[in-house]
């Protein structure tokens, strides 16, 4: 394969403690035993501690032996997991600045996480949101944001895709007098929708304005639920996605929630992934799902987007204005899973659907049919008189996230009870998070 070929991934998410590190351990054991050549960068500079995961106490020659012209490459220093077709790249350790790259160093380091030798490359992202961290994150194609239902978690990760979007933002500026309106623009208020931002510089730069929008629609983000107990955690993550959609203008949806679980404690207390430890259960379970995520992603467009951000300016990020709005987020979405048969009348024709899960603001339906983000859609719901106007917010494999046109108040009480439409089923194992 071409060395510049590899999918590059990022697991990031702002606060340490998340379980960044867990993710990206157990997700390229996943993606090695899909049968891809993967290599694990452990890109925490200055705190390195992926080969712990992996019980390697002395790992030898590390990331930092690039750096600092000890090595040629990367694949110098890699060093085996243990699982076959999984290699690690060890981060540095404890050093005095190790996290304070220069800019030259910075991009030589980027240089060479790409052309690693792989199919696969997963890098460990450090916590905090400094321009290495983000840049770092910034290179992947596919960049998951781990987060734990804890407040401060969920914070931290908004802060930190915020800072990930505003860095690759910036990037668009080709010139000095680009980089003043793009400064003008996202500085002007802590709570500044992307949104409000692109119709400002759309009217005095067009062009720009549509590199702007190249890079959000490639963004390739995505959250990673960690350590989730019950359906109230599960939508807190939803919340996030909406608020990064409104506010960000980027599509992050959820596509892993791990639910919680002793045994990725007892993994990390006996330096062994848990899929070593227990390679089959619910967690197992999702672990593959995600793995199958990174390899159906389709790079083409993410790629075309990227190619705009290759020289990162400095960006300031505040986030103050998260937990208010976070609430409010969360206050309008409550959810209650139903299995109502339905009819779902969009661009391409009718088809009978399912619909899985119900709120205020919208419905999760499961289906064969294929749609886009945006199409306007009409569902009708047995035992329903009227039909319900909505359009397509989120899509993936077999399931549609529909946002109605306006609220109904109705429907949700009937969601909420016992002998509404159809049979409720308890939790549902998909949300969308309306």
């Amino acid at each position: 394969m071409q060395k510049s070929g590899a999918l590059v991934v990022a697991c990031g998410g702002g606060k340490g403690g998340v379980g960044k590190s867990l993710v990206a351990a157990n997700l390229g054991i996943a993606l090695a035993r899909l049968g891809m050549r993967t290599v694990l960068v452990d890109g925490d500079l200055g705190a390195a501690n992926l080969h712990t995961m992996f019980g390697i106490d002395q790992p030898g020659a590390t990331l930092g032996a690039l750096i600092d012209k000890r090595a040629a490459n990367l694949e110098e220093v890699s060093i085996p997991t243990g699982e076959p077709r999984l290699f690690l790249v060890p981060g540095t350790g404890a050093v005095v600045g190790a996290a304070n790259l220069g800019h030259a160093q910075k991009t030589k380091l980027i240089g060479h996480i790409r052309r690693i030798d792989a199919e696969v490359i997963v890098v460990d992202v450090g916590a905090g949101t400094s321009f290495n961290t983000l840049d770092l994150f910034d290179v992947a194609d596919v960049r998951y944001v781990v987060a734990s239902p804890q407040l401060t978690s969920l914070q931290n990760a908004y802060g930190f895709t915020k800072g990930a979007v505003y860095r690759a933002l910036r990037a668009a500026a080709h010139d000095e007098a680009e980089r003043e309106l793009l400064t003008g623009s996202t500085d002007r208020t802590e709570t500044e929708r992307v949104g409000h931002t692109l119709a400002r510089v759309d009217l005095q730069d067009a062009q720009l304005a549509e590199r702007m929008r190249r890079i959000l629609g490639g963004f390739g983000g995505a959250i990673v639920g960690n350590q989730l107990e019950n359906a109230g955690q599960r939508n807190v993550l939803f919340g996030l996605s909406r608020m990064a959609r409104d506010f960000l203008g980027i599509t992050l949806p959820v596509v892993a929630e791990l639910p919680f679980d002793q045994g990725i404690h007892q993994s990390v207390t006996v330096r062994k992934p848990y899929l070593l430890l227990r390679p089959v259960g619910p967690v197992a379970q999702a672990f593959g799902r995600l793995a199958e995520h990174v390899v159906s992603t389709n790079l083409s467009a993410l790629r075309d987007a990227r190619a705009l951000t290759e020289t990162p300016v400095p960006v300031t990020v505040k986030d103050d204005e998260f937990g208010g709005e976070f609430a409010a987020y969360l206050r309008r979405d409550a959810r209650h899973a139903v299995t109502w048969p339905a009819t779902l009348h969009g661009p391409s024709g009718a088809a009978p659907v399912r619909v899985v899960d119900v709120s205020l603001s919208g419905v999760l339906v499961a289906t064969p049919v294929v749609s886009v983000q945006g199409d306007r859609v009409e569902l009708r719901i047995q035992g329903h008189p009227e039909a319900f106007r909505a359009i397509v917010r989120h899509a993936r494999p077999g399931y549609l996230g529909l946002e109605f046109t306006e609220p109904q108040e109705a429907l949700l009480r009937q969601a909420a009870e016992s002998h509404g439409p159809g049979n409720n089923t308890g939790p549902s194992a998909h949300s969308n998070g309306r």
